[in-house]
């Protein structure tokens, strides 16, 4: 795949791999090290590639929503100690935090559809007029 943008990105937004168009388009990733290469970092951090996105705040709610859903999935899977007294207090915030998690991409993927949609009526109008 040469012809267009490409990034392999690890489970906590790690940049694993990226094609020439996809270091051309944001960033050097030779250059950086290897634990500035991650794109949560990048785009909370970094000027110039967080105004590489249209929705800079769109895409950072994004990347906390999976950040949240990874964090869930870790503690609950492998940290949470079931026996403790207090189980059930951290299981209902864990539960609290996944639906927020759940509802923002939810709702991004509802606008992310929203606009296909709207696109492709343009599309048509220009097409029928």
């Amino acid at each position: 795949m040469t012809d267009v943008p490409a990034f392999v990105v690890g489970r906590r937004t790690d940049v694993l791999a990226w094609n020439p168009l996809g270091a051309a388009l944001v960033a050097d990733f030779r250059a950086l090290s290897p634990r500035q290469r991650n794109f949560a970092r990048l785009i909370f951090l970094d000027e110039h590639i967080g105004a590489l996105f249209t929705d800079r705040r769109r895409k950072a709610r994004d990347i906390v929503a999976f950040l949240c859903a990874v964090m869930f999935t870790v503690v609950w899977w492998f940290a949470a100690d079931h026996g403790r007294p207090h189980y059930w207090a951290i299981f209902v915030a864990l539960i609290v935090v996944s639906l927020l998690a759940a509802w923002y991409a939810g709702r991004g993927i509802w606008q992310a559809a929203r606009s296909l949609v709207r696109a492709g009526r343009k599309d048509a109008d220009k097409e029928t007029g």
